[in-house]
């Protein structure tokens, strides 16, 4: 029995010596689920403040585009008012070429009168009451010619005046360009 004693005692103090390896064992592996239950919690944190960066940038981007909607709208609505203006201006080019055209014609009838007044001096002896018809008569159409004139001056003052303000709209629709072109 003696022999068996032995065996006994030796597989015992095998299993005591396996069962120190096992304890340590156990702790590593404590002490290394400890670092990777950290190492996950540092993980989980990052993972949700990338999330906080996507959420806030989703939101920024949702609010450059409604700026950018809401500028869209602008400057289509800007396009619109030059499109007006440049109407404007159009029907004010063929008023006054109309005007230009009036003028040149009143020009070629005071030329005529001219010339009739030119004959009518040749014939000043004879013709003295015809004369002061014609004169009168030239007088009438130089009244007209100045109100031509007048009326012409007025419509290059209004022609002006879009002018500067159709400046005045290129130039907004220029900065609003600019602004958009900033915010891409």
């Amino acid at each position: 029995m003696s022999e068996g004693s032995s065996d006994l005692e030796s597989r015992v103090s095998m299993l005591e010596y396996q069962m120190q390896i096992a304890t340590g064992e156990a702790a590593e592996a404590r002490v290394l689920a400890r670092a990777a239950d950290r190492d996950v919690s540092t993980v989980h944190a990052a993972a949700n403040a990338n999330q906080q960066v996507i959420n806030a940038l989703r939101q920024t981007q949702l609010e450059q585009g409604k700026k950018l909607d809401a500028l869209d709208t602008k400057v289509d609505y800007l396009t619109g008012v030059v499109a007006e203006h440049g109407l404007t201006l159009a029907e004010h080019s063929a008023t006054l070429a109309g005007h230009s055209a009036t003028l040149a014609e009143h020009t070629a009838t005071l030329a005529e009168h001219s010339a009739t007044l030119a004959e009518h001096t040749a014939t000043l002896a004879g013709h003295s009451a015809t004369l002061a018809e014609h004169t009168a008569t030239l007088a009438e159409h130089s009244a007209t010619l100045a109100e031509h004139t007048a009326t012409l001056a007025g419509h290059t003052a209004t022609l002006a005046e879009h002018g500067r303000k159709l400046d005045a709209i290129d130039e907004k629709i220029d900065s609003r360009f600019d602004e958009v072109v900033s915010l891409l």
